[in-house]
Order: C-alpha cells, then sequence, then structure tokens
C-alpha cells in the first residue's frame, strides 16, 4: 500500500531530528523534498544519500530561478513600486528595470505550495514537519490541525534548539557541516535574498562567484527601498520640522 503519512524533510537539523525519531515508522511513511532547482550541492549529495537509505521518497521540483527571474527577487521590504502588479499598474520606468517580491510569495510558489499540491496528488492525510514553538518562522496553527483533509503533526512542537541539538549528538546524527560555520537556518536557496535576518551568515559563506551575485541582488534591492522611501523620508521631515 501507498503511504498516506508524508515526512516533509529539508535537511535542516530539525527534519534531520525528526527523521531520526520517527525511524521505527518510515516503512510507511514518504519522505518528501523539495528541490528548487536553486539547491545547495551539499543539499543535493545528502538527498542522493536519503533516497537509498529511507524506503519511500519522492523528490518534488520547482523552478525558482525561473519564478524569480519572473516575479522578482525576493525581499523582506518590499516597495509597492517594484512588485508584480506595481510593474503593470505604476508607470515609471524605473520600476521596469527591476522586479520585486515579498520573500513569502517566493517561498509559497517555490516550495509550500509545490508541497502542498504534491501531498493532495499522492493521497497523504497525515503530515509531519520538524516545526517548533520556538521557531520564528513557522504555520500560524499547532499540531492537530486538519484542514482540506490533511492533519499536521509536529513531533519535536515543545523542543528547543538546543534540544535538537542534543537529540542528534545523543544519536549520532551528523549535522550537516553549514551549522560548524554559524549559520542559523538550513539551506533551501544558495540566491535567497530574504530572511536577512537569520541569512547573514549562510550569505558571507557562500562560495566568492555567488556571494557576488546575491549581492549584486541586494544592491538592487536597497536602491529601489531608497527610491521608494524618499516621499516617505520627505513627509516626516516635514511632521517632525
Amino acid at each position: 500500500m501507498k503511504p498516506t503519512t508524508a515526512l516533509q524533510f529539508s535537511g535542516g537539523k530539525d527534519s534531520l531530528a525528526l527523521l531520526t525519531l520517527w525511524r521505527a515508522k518510515l516503512a510507511d511513511t514518504l519522505v518528501c523534498w523539495v528541490n528548487t532547482g536553486a539547491s545547495y550541492p551539499e543539499t543535493l549529495a545528502q538527498m542522493r544519500t536519503l533516497k537509498e537509505t529511507v524506503p519511500h521518497f519522492l523528490e518534488i521540483t520547482s523552478d525558482q530561478p525561473t519564478q524569480v527571474d519572473r516575479e522578482g527577487y525576493p525581499t523582506d521590504l518590499v516597495p509597492l513600486h517594484f512588485t508584480p502588479m506595481g510593474r503593470e499598474t505604476v508607470d515609471e520606468p524605473y520600476n521596469k528595470l527591476v522586479r520585486l517580491q515579498d520573500t513569502f510569495r517566493c517561498c509559497s510558489a517555490n516550495i509550500w505550495q509545490p508541497l502542498y499540491q504534491a501531498m493532495k496528488a499522492n493521497g497523504i492525510t497525515t503530515v509531519l514537519r520538524g516545526q517548533k514553538r520556538v521557531d520564528k518562522y513557522k504555520a500560524a496553527y499547532l499540531s492537530g490541525y486538519r484542514e482540506d483533509g490533511i492533519t499536521y503533526i509536529f513531533p519535536l512542537q515543545n523542543w528547543t534548539d538546543a534540544d535538537v541539538f542534543k537529540y542528534l549528538a545523543d544519536n549520532n546524527v551528523p549535522l550537516p557541516v553549514h551549522y560548524s560555520r554559524g549559520e542559523k537556518k538550513g539551506h533551501d536557496c544558495w540566491s535567497c535574498t530574504g530572511y536577512l535576518d537569520e541569512d547573514a551568515g549562510r550569505i558571507h559563506n557562500l562560495p566568492r562567484d555567488r556571494r557576488e551575485e546575491v549581492m549584486r541582488r541586494l544592491q538592487a534591492i536597497s536602491a529601489t527601498i531608497l527610491y521608494q522611501w524618499k516621499p516617505l523620508a520627505q513627509l516626516l521631515g516635514e511632521t517632525n520640522g
């Protein structure tokens, strides 16, 4: 029988802990990963190994480079005129030069929606995630939430980051090398320009050519923010004066 339970795996510390915790039930579980087309080489290698070691593995594909080229660089600070709708409705030459989208829109298009569609297509009724209460970025619901025929279970919900690291160490599960470099998040897309509150270390540690490309994109984002900030700065200056 096809599994009706899916474990959504990213390769980061939390999904590694979840995979280890769930190992006795993997025979009845579909392990799923989204290859966005902008994955790190080490993540690709990790998934090749994982595919050979679990009974059921599903690689879901999206095309982040094409989506970003079409919709814009993801950013946590979105100048309205440079969004997909802004470029269509605002007649301003400068906003045709740089495309921007909010960070969540990019993740939704390239990770969250492909995952959801794959769950529905494969008849999944239970989804396991390594989400924790202490995570800054997480779904707005708790373990046991049910929607559209799928129940979401978060076995690590009450764990801390320290709990995760200790559990992995106690079970001799090696961490991806980027954690030893001080990075805080798992590796999804190397070219991501969002989540800068957590991603500065990741960007700093990129290979030189990729780091330069991400910095070029961030400079373009910065220029658009300053461009659209001017009317607000002027108004604030007048009000404060």
